[in-house]
């Protein structure tokens, strides 16, 4: 009879890539909203904006209902404040490993990708890019900067690239969905980009509910464009119920005017108190210490891995990972391992893969994409990710050993 590779048939553990026990504070903020029934922008969300710009050095965040909706945000605002260039120049660049939101958000404003490969610490490459902004900088309307899996990018090394190829007038957005307050060298990446973009989905750094994002600029036009543009586009005189509170009669008449006054184009990605309240509980929480302990997770998986034929992450004296996700390669049967480990319980999956039915005009055939983007094409192939959150326990740690084990030991 064929031995299985199987701890058991019910795995001993359902080990996932994030996690939510309710913070000591959760409560307290539930109930107030409960007591007050106030459920719209408010006190909570200001709280966890004023925390959250503290927390990133970015000046001025707004909570909204995604990641998702803060980067269609920020090229919506760049879009709406720059119409002509915006009609020139009709690329934003972005790396090929990645999530599909960046392509989405792309398309549906209206401008075109142009993807470039990654290096080995699956980030962008900036040789990559800089080959691109050479020979079509007077393209390229923005360069989308992604910290996969919790590792920054060098945004002073994009700032300069962009600047030097696109005349001064390219822009820098980061999405950050998958890191939060780090920094690579002596500066936060963030402090280069005109936006950076954040997720507070569950199985992110910083969870606000089921889902969640932050949009953020140290500039302070962009930011009243920002939380304008998340409200339909409305007039910034009147984005708060709280607009009209304790004000005189003719600037009460002037604010009602501006209820529905909308100044741009825009969508609804409000955000409610409820969610804010999960997040503000959260970063109230010894919020640094644990960011510390998913560093410390991933240090000892990497250390345990090591004793395995597999890839692992190595890091630089310049970055400040994060640990979002712990990404690895197996450059044997890689499918074959992920449904070794979901079928005891370790929850994974292949790196973003963004050969896709939906990108592959873009790639070309796989033949190209594997030419054109060797180093995505491998992480396509044989890239997979595992969970390193602050929840895991040294016990869960040792039974994901364990299973890895197993497999190597058919």
């Amino acid at each position: 009879m064929e031995k299985s590779n199987q701890i058991s048939q019910k795995p001993k553990f359902q080990i996932g890539f994030g996690d939510i026990y309710p913070s000591p504070n959760l409560k307290k903020y539930i109930g107030q909203i409960l007591k007050t029934r106030r459920f719209s922008y408010g006190p909570i969300t200001q709280k966890l904006e004023a925390m959250f710009a503290e927390l990133t050095g970015v000046k001025f965040p707004v909570f909204c209902s995604s990641g998702t909706a803060a980067l269609f945000t920020a090229i919506g605002v760049l879009k709406n404040l720059n119409p002509e260039l915006a009609k020139e120049r009709k690329y934003i660049v972005m790396p090929a490993v990645n999530f599909i939101a960046d392509l989405n958000v792309t398309v549906y404003n209206g401008f075109e990708p142009i993807f470039i490969d990654v290096s080995g610490n699956y980030n962008l490459d900036y040789d990559a890019l800089e080959t691109v902004l050479k020979t079509r900088g007077r393209e390229i309307f923005a360069v989308l900067g992604v910290s996969l899996m919790g590792r920054p990018v060098n945004g002073q090394r994009i700032r300069e690239l962009v600047d030097s190829y696109t005349d001064n007038k390219g822009f820098f957005i980061l999405d950050n969905c998958e890191n939060l307050a780090s920094k690579y060298g002596l500066h936060a990446p963030d402090v280069f980009a005109d936006f950076t973009c954040w997720s507070t989905y569950l199985s992110h750094l910083l969870v606000g509910g089921a889902c969640g994002g932050f949009i953020g600029t140290n500039r302070d036009k962009y930011a009243v464009y920002a939380r304008s543009f998340i409200n339909h586009g409305r007039d910034a005189g009147y984005l708060s119920i709280d607009a009209d509170n304790d004000v005189s009669a003719a600037t009460l008449k002037d604010i009602t005017a501006k209820r529905f006054s909308f100044v741009q184009h825009g969508l609804n990605f409000r955000m409610d108190e409820l969610n804010a309240a999960v997040a503000l509980s959260m970063l109230e929480d010894n919020f640094l210490g644990q960011l510390a302990m998913r560093k410390s997770n991933a240090e000892k998986l990497i250390k345990a891995l090591s004793q395995f034929p597999l890839i692992l992450p190595t890091f630089s004296k310049e970055e400040e990972a994060r640990h979002m996700m712990l990404p690895i390669m197996f450059k044997g049967d890689r499918d074959a391992l992920v449904n070794h480990l979901e079928s005891n319980g370790v929850e994974t999956r292949p790196v973003l893969p963004m050969y896709q039915p939906i990108t592959e005009k873009y790639f070309g055939s796989m033949t190209n994409f594997k030419t054109n983007f060797p180093r995505a094409a491998l992480i396509y192939e044989k890239g997979l990710y595992l969970g390193c959150h602050q929840y895991l326990t040294s016990e869960h740690i040792n039974y994901m050993i364990e299973v890895f084990r197993k497999f190597f030991q058919k």
